[in-house]
């Protein structure tokens, strides 16, 4: 926990000032404080009403972020909740309707920065931070960030830079920064890509975030693991020889999140043998916010020596003491115009007390870079402390040679009398100084070979791939993206759409395609028609001796036979729009997670006339609105929240797949079912990426007497619905509730007709024993003398899907 906030700063969000007493800020109007007064206690009323407000509810809302609870309920994936009494962080039981799909406006990436202080331009960490924010949105404008901070004036000034890159700003009171204060106080509540902790939290609180985001990252600024091996003087520490705790926390919570992102490789190799985590690291480069256009020296001096930092940190204080204590008097003694100047936020009265000559203290100003560029040489004598080293990079880059320790510059690229001078004895750093300042050549040479180091290794756009890679990001957004496609036909008695299938195909505004058709020996014209279009279309035509009976044969082959990026199974007596893979194509490669993009579908009877369209399908079915409006969602929320109820992508030639899931999706059992395998197979598809939709009606969709649905009879449909229902309920992770509420309409039919339910189960015995046995048990529990059971009978009332 930080300090605590002085009353009356007020909270500031990106176009809104929220505050308790709005009457103090006499630039607004009185209209206007009235209205953000009111928008902010309606906010906190739906908050309030969301944990408190719920029927049943025994939870209660509380402003401690390490509040704990007691609950008694039962655990359901959807809703977090424990089965048997334990406690848990209050917000792991919110009722919070957590937005879910998102806008492909901001479909690159969805990210939330949570940040013990707001990043400004005087602090080297929050600097850290603005920079990598705003090269992911300068590469990808499309990329939604929001940050969850704390606001404090006095300490590091307005959040003038932060507000210009991110899209919302969410502010923590009293450095709370619990999920249930976050819930408390952001406008729209959305489920992120990422959740990235740029400070330490207590576990409890970083656990709970994943409610909210995919991945959780944790960004050390000053490893505190690292801090105990220069301490102790040992290279490396096994995390159960950890003596510190700030140190035993930190190792905590690197196996707690994801990935932990560290700010140097040195950073990164201890905290990596220390704990068994996914540790990487992103070194921190010029800024390209403090360092950009011309940098006018402000009182140069080609005596002047700077020292850079932030002296509130007690290893910046401790260094500057040494500094002054044992080098500064030996440069003064043997150079006469030599000028010490330090430069930086921190009140250092108390080591300035002993009236050093020769000493300049500048202190805090808006910009460091003009009086970097006044000095002749830069020093960096860290003599403890981890963290970045940014100090180098920033002289290199500002042309002015340093003199370093060998812990500042331990890690970096810099090399000892070629781009740097390095040592840890006080009369030999003193002697690196002095020849610098002497030998104007000698500075020239040292400064040309840094600036060399710096332009390769430590600016911004060299960490470019590190920086997509943990982000899950696109990682060439200036090169248009072209993957290549597979599309397959599956040809079976369809001699009256084939040919119109086919010029569907090779009518496309796309050029990667390569297209297979693969006939199930069909003796209805179709092998003909499909031999006259080789000659005038090229394709791979293979056909069937025998008839495969099942209508899954070309699938197996999309499987075994594709090279290309996606795959597109086109149905042969459908047919679509000359955009639809082009349209698809961009809307998979939006995210590096989307792995299923499909479009809406016109339905076509059999004489090409429009009847419908999937629009009618999807709000019947699954909800009103939801398919009126482009969104990518994570996969794994749509399986349990709609596909395993129903079929959410009702025809498959709406879609393109990423090869590597079809492969992993298509699994045995899919083969196994005539009407609903591709139900199956697309949830567990879904498991493995996002999912994409557009609501424009890019396919058309045959409707007529003659399918595979409407051949097969009705024992036959209600065992495979009924099966595939409970294969993704489980695979989803489905409670016992879950998996009655999914299956409620087929449990309704089948205990008002005994005859049909055994007749169901004999097919299920022949799908699946296992879900035969757990449709028997589902019958006898839910199923009283014919009618229904109370249970059953109150689910049904309450109409879901």
């Amino acid at each position: 926990m930080g300090p605590q906030k002085e009353p009356g700063v007020f909270r500031l969000r990106q176009n809104m000032i929220s505050v308790k007493k709005s009457r103090q800020l006499s630039f607004l109007s009185w209209w206007r404080r009235l209205k953000a007064t009111r928008s902010a206690h309606k906010r906190h009323i739906r908050a309030d009403n969301a944990f408190q407000g719920q029927p049943g509810s025994d939870y209660q809302f509380s402003d401690n972020p390490y509040a704990m609870v007691e609950t008694n309920a039962e655990h359901t994936p959807a809703t977090g909740l424990w089965r048997n009494p334990k406690k848990t962080e209050i917000t792991t039981s919110f009722g919070f309707d957590i937005k879910t799909d998102i806008n492909p406006q901001n479909a690159a990436c969805q990210i939330l920065i949570v940040c013990q202080h707001a990043p400004t331009v005087k602090h080297a960490g929050g600097l850290r931070i603005l920079d990598m924010l705003h090269k992911i949105k300068r590469k990808h404008a499309r990329t939604y960030i929001e940050l969850f901070s704390s606001a404090d004036l006095h300490l590091y000034g307005t959040m003038a830079e932060v507000t210009q890159i991110v899209d919302q700003v969410v502010i923590a009171e009293k450095y709370n920064f619990s999920l249930t204060e976050y819930l408390h106080r952001t406008p729209e509540c959305r489920y992120f890509d990422i959740v990235d902790f740029q400070a330490p939290q207590p576990p409890e609180i970083v656990e709970s975030y994943r409610h909210i985001g995919r991945k959780l990252i944790f960004t050390p600024m000053e490893s505190h693991i690292r801090n105990e091996c220069i301490e102790r003087e040992i290279e490396l520490i096994p995390e159960k020889d950890l003596i510190s705790d700030k140190a035993i926390e930190e190792a905590k919570l690197c196996r707690l999140v994801d990935q932990t992102v560290c700010v140097s490789n040195k950073d990164r190799d201890a905290v990596a043998s220390c704990v068994k985590a996914d540790v990487v690291a992103i070194e921190t480069c010029i800024s390209d916010i403090e360092f950009n256009g011309e940098h006018v020296p402000i009182n140069p001096n080609d005596q002047a020596v700077c020292y850079v930092a932030y002296f509130g940190s007690e290893t910046n204080r401790e260094a500057l003491i040494w500094y002054l204590n044992n080098v500064h008097p030996k440069i003064c003694e043997a150079l006469t115009d030599y000028e010490f100047r330090i430069i930086g936020q921190g009140d250092i009265s108390d080591i300035l007390a002993g009236k050093h000559k020769a000493v300049r203290y500048i202190g805090e100003v808006d910009r460091i870079a003009p009086h970097i560029k006044a000095a002749a040489v830069g020093i960096a004598p860290a003599l403890s402390g981890s963290g970045f080293r940014g100090k180098i990079s920033q002289h290199a880059f500002l042309g002015i040679p340093t003199v370093a320790t060998s812990l500042a510059a331990e890690g970096l690229a810099y090399k000892h009398g070629h781009s740097i001078m390095i040592s840890d004895d006080p009369e030999v750093f003193a002697d690196c100084v002095i020849k610098l300042l002497q030998d104007g050549r000698l500075r020239r040479q040292i400064s040309e070979a840094a600036a060399d180091v710096c332009q390769s290794a430590y600016v911004w756009e060299s960490k470019w791939q590190d920086i997509t890679k943990v982000y899950d990001l696109p990682p060439n957004p200036d090169v248009i993206s072209m993957p290549t496609v597979h599309a397959v036909v599956p040809s079976y008695q369809h001699a009256p759409f084939i040919e119109e299938r086919l010029r569907s195909i090779f009518g496309q505004e796309y050029p990667n395609i390569r297209v297979s058709v693969i006939d199930d020996h069909s003796n209805d014209g179709s092998h003909e028609i499909i031999e006259r279009l080789r000659g005038e279309f090229e394709f791979d035509y293979i056909r069937k001796d025998q008839n495969s009976g099942t209508p899954f044969s070309a699938w197996k082959y999309a499987a075994e036979n594709t090279t290309e990026d996606l795959i597109w199974i086109c149905e042969s007596d459908d047919s679509c729009d000359s955009f639809l893979v082009g349209k698809l194509v961009k809307l998979i490669m939006m995210r590096n997670r989307t792995k299923i993009a499909y479009s809406a579908s016109w339905m076509m009877d059999e004489h090409g006339e429009a009847c419908g369209s999937t629009d009618n399908y999807f709000s019947k079915i699954f909800h009103p609105t939801r398919w009126q409006r482009a969104f990518i969602a994570d996969g794994s929320h749509e399986l349990h929240q709609y596909q395993r109820f129903g079929m959410v992508l009702p025809n498959m030639s709406s879609a393109l797949i990423d090869s590597a899931v079809f492969k992993a999706a298509f699994t045995p059992s899919v083969m196994k079912y005539k009407l609903a395998g591709d139900w199956l197979f697309v949830g567990q598809a879904m498991q493995l990426g996002d999912i994409a939709y557009t609501p424009e009606r890019l396919n058309r969709f045959r409707q007529h007497d003659e399918t595979a649905r409407t051949r097969t009879d009705i024992a036959r449909r209600t065992a495979e619905h009924v099966s595939v229902r409970l294969s993704l309920s489980a695979q989803s992770g489905a409670s016992e509730r879950d998996i009655m509420e999914a299956v409620k309409y087929d449990l309704r039919e089948l205990c008002g007709n005994p005859d049909l339910a055994d007749q169901v189960r004999i097919e299920m015995k022949n799908l699946d024993p296992d879900h035969e046995k757990q449709l028997a048990a589902l019958l006898k529990e839910h199923c009283s003398h014919g009618g229904l059971g109370n249970d059953l009978a109150k689910a049904l009332e309450n109409r879901t899907l």
